[in-house]
């Protein structure tokens, strides 16, 4: 499995994900939210279980999806970055 963020460049307040071996910039997280691109099913899947496991075990992360700069929100925004290069990768 490849790097998960190779460099991190940030341009007028936006984060660039930007992978060193093809120079291809990544889909940013803001980028994702003013586009309204929906998140990786597997990334809602993973935030799912995390959140569960969390809440069962007292809910330190207090996680929260939906609303804007939900840290769950967030959360699944970074797995998207992920699974976008894993797939680019592949």
């Amino acid at each position: 499995m490849g790097t998960i963020f190779n460099s991190l460049d940030t341009r007028a307040g936006v984060m660039y994900y930007t992978d060193m071996m093809n120079g291809d910039n990544m889909t940013s997280i803001d980028e994702r939210w003013e586009k309204g691109i929906p998140h990786d099913k597997r990334s809602e899947k993973i935030y799912r279980a995390i959140a569960n496991l969390d809440f069962e075990n007292g809910d330190s992360f207090c996680f929260k999806a939906g609303g804007d700069g939900d840290n769950g929100e967030q959360l699944m925004y970074l797995l998207d970055v992920y699974f976008e290069q894993e797939d680019r990768e592949s």
